[in-house]
């Protein structure tokens, strides 16, 4: 196995945990059991808080046989996730993409 595959590997099961740690406290949440009070005591503070949105990687393009969209609709995909090494596929939140010609590509094919 390569580094850079070990070490995607790596960051993908990291990735994992996490995302299995936070299911496990939303079930938990919506089963009506609020985080305990050493929970809560040993969760960092956050002072002078406000809302605020982060941007997420995701890709755009036109579309080909998603539920929603339709055919050759542009579109956005929800946060991506995996990005295949080869550029063959993405994994959002929702559900997995095949990827055709990237934009600008057919320029560099003729």
């Amino acid at each position: 196995m390569k580094k850079s595959s070990a070490v995607e590997n790596n960051t993908l099961s990291e990735d994992i945990a996490r995302l299995e740690r936070l299911l496990r406290d939303l079930r938990a949440i919506r089963d009506g059991q609020a985080p305990t009070q050493a929970t809560l005591l040993a969760a960092p503070v956050l002072d002078r808080w406000t809302y605020a949105r982060r941007l997420s990687p995701c890709f755009t393009g036109y579309m080909s046989g998603h539920p929603e969209i339709g055919e050759g609709r542009y579109g956005v995909t929800s946060e991506v996730w995996f990005v295949d090494p080869h550029f063959r596929f993405v994994r959002s939140l929702s559900r997995f993409y095949r990827l055709g010609v990237a934009a600008g590509a057919s320029d560099r094919l003729n």
